[in-house]
């Protein structure tokens, strides 16, 4: 038992060790991967995650909410931070933990400001959307709603949900898409995420 308890804590050193001497990845490398997409975008956005979770913390401590409220707000200030570097907003005039925490407080301070919002907002949101582009979910994502999203996805099931992710947030190709899910081919995925689309809207205007 001994033995076991001194091997577990130089694992638990060793891991210690590791995160202290890997360095973190640049703020340029981040940005390219961002834009590059797929599992790229997927690692940038985890290694943005880990990074400044304690922003969450912080948060709760200077909004005086807890920090299950202020996560939900770090998750959609994330997603909006993703939008903004792939579409060029971020100029990179501050460095991308500045941009983030910004953008967190602000959405912190609104959602104190104004009640949540509810179904006849999400119904107006829906009047101009197209069913075959990225519309339908950047307008979530602009409306900094990304929990409220997540909730219809999920009523839409695993595979819908998964492949409106990989599509939506992620950037990933239809051909990749295609594989992650189990189809045979890009036309099969972009058939499958336009009934996927329809589901979700259907969920939302009813």
């Amino acid at each position: 038992m001994v033995l076991l308890e001194k091997g577990l804590e130089k694992i638990h050193f060793a891991h210690m060790a590791l995160k202290i001497f890997t360095s973190k990845p640049s703020d340029k490398k981040l940005i390219e991967a961002i834009c590059l997409g797929g599992k790229d975008r997927e690692w940038a956005t985890g290694q943005l995650l880990d990074q400044h979770i304690f922003f969450v913390k912080k948060l709760s401590k200077e909004f005086h909410q807890p920090e299950e409220w202020v996560l939900d707000a770090y998750t959609d200030a994330l997603m909006l931070l993703l939008e903004h570097v792939t579409q060029g907003r971020f100029r990179g005039e501050s460095k991308l933990s500045t941009y983030l925490y910004q953008i967190l407080f602000n959405k912190c301070r609104d959602l104190l400001k104004k009640p949540s919002t509810n179904i006849v907002e999400l119904n107006e949101w829906t009047e101009n959307w197209e069913a075959s582009s990225r519309t339908l979910l950047k307008s979530f994502i602009e409306k900094e709603e990304v929990t409220t999203l997540h909730l219809y996805l999920d009523k839409i099931g695993s595979t819908c949900k998964n492949i409106l992710l990989d599509w939506g947030y992620w950037g990933y190709k239809m051909e990749e898409i295609a594989q992650r899910v189990g189809l045979e081919n890009a036309d099969q995925a972009k058939k499958k995420k336009y009934k996927c689309l329809q589901k979700l809207r259907e969920i939302i205007e009813n």
